[in-house]
């Protein structure tokens, strides 16, 4: 029985996550993250510091970047 209430319950999860509503702006907008290099650093210790060492090189050297950590949010030059 808990199966069978599982199974009629599963179409729903899809549209209370919003799964549906994701894959129609992936549509809509052509899967712009295929188009986007990602850097993604983790860890206990330095996050911050690199990823803004990555930023500022990247950004130096003329590429299109972007930047969200806890202290900031940057854009290109423009800090958000």
């Amino acid at each position: 029985m808990r199966q069978f209430i599982y199974f009629l319950k599963r179409p729903l999860h899809f549209i209370k996550t919003g799964l549906i509503k994701g894959t129609w702006g992936q549509i809509k907008y052509r899967f712009p993250a295929k188009k986007i290099n990602t850097i993604v650093i983790t860890g206990t210790d330095g996050k911050t510091t690199t990823s803004n060492l990555v930023y500022h090189i990247l950004n130096s050297n003329n590429k299109k970047t972007g930047l969200i950590s806890t202290v900031a949010a940057k854009i290109g030059k423009k800090e958000l």
